[in-house]
């Protein structure tokens, strides 16, 4: 059931809510956190290429709905520079926009 809700709000976000760059998504046990994301960059010249989001497994479908969406919030208020807050303004809009359209539409 997880995996099926998981697979469906992926879906949804990439089609209506799409990062600047790919985000690719994976579940493992993490000791510290219910999820984080990373920009990861090319081997060839170091330009961004895609972010990372690492998921805790196990979570309920809930927790794992909603980690989701503040980890993607992360990837929509991404640009390029030095990041001074992980939770500026600008990731706080656009969790904003991500809880309104799809958790309370």
């Amino acid at each position: 059931m997880i995996v099926r809700d998981l697979r469906a709000l992926l879906r949804e976000l990439r089609l209506r809510h799409p990062a600047l760059l790919p985000v690719v998504v994976r579940r493992r046990a993490l000791l510290r956190y219910r999820g984080y994301t990373t920009l990861c960059r090319s081997r060839d010249d170091g330009s961004p290429s895609h972010f990372r989001v690492v998921l805790h497994d196990p979570m309920s479908s809930r927790e794992t709905r909603d980690t989701l969406l503040h980890e993607w919030a992360h990837c929509l208020s991404w640009h390029e520079g030095e990041t001074v807050c992980d939770h500026d303004p600008e990731w706080a809009v656009a969790y904003g926009r991500l809880y309104q359209e799809l958790i309370e539409p």
